[in-house]
């Protein structure tokens, strides 16, 4: 995994906007590290010159294509929030704590 992959505008895969290194960084362990489903990848990362946040999406399936697409920052917060991985987004982009404070809903 270390040619770089394409990222895209939006999840719909339209226009190539720039290229990232895969990585599995939002993985969750389910007997074994995935994205919820065998052998695909989930991770994160951010754009150098947007600085626009990009889920990363990887697979180790033959015929599969490695991708990433531009998301809020709602958006990597809640797949963050679903696979467990908050603190580790929250230490990467600590800004992004003011954000996490309007999403989570507490008693």
């Amino acid at each position: 995994m270390s040619e770089k992959i394409p990222v895209y505008e939006d999840e719909h895969c339209n226009a190539v906007i720039g290229h990232v290194s895969p990585n599995s960084k939002l993985d969750l362990w389910n007997g074994s590290y995935n994205d919820g489903t065998s052998g695909n990848h989930l991770g994160y990362t951010r754009l150098t010159k947007s600085h626009r946040f990009v889920l990363v999406h990887t697979t180790e399936w033959i015929g599969g294509h490695d991708y990433g697409y531009v998301v809020s920052p709602e958006t990597l917060i809640k797949a963050a929030i679903q696979n467990g991985c908050l603190d580790d987004v929250l230490e990467d982009y600590p800004e992004l704590k003011v954000i996490v404070a309007e999403i989570i809903d507490t008693d």
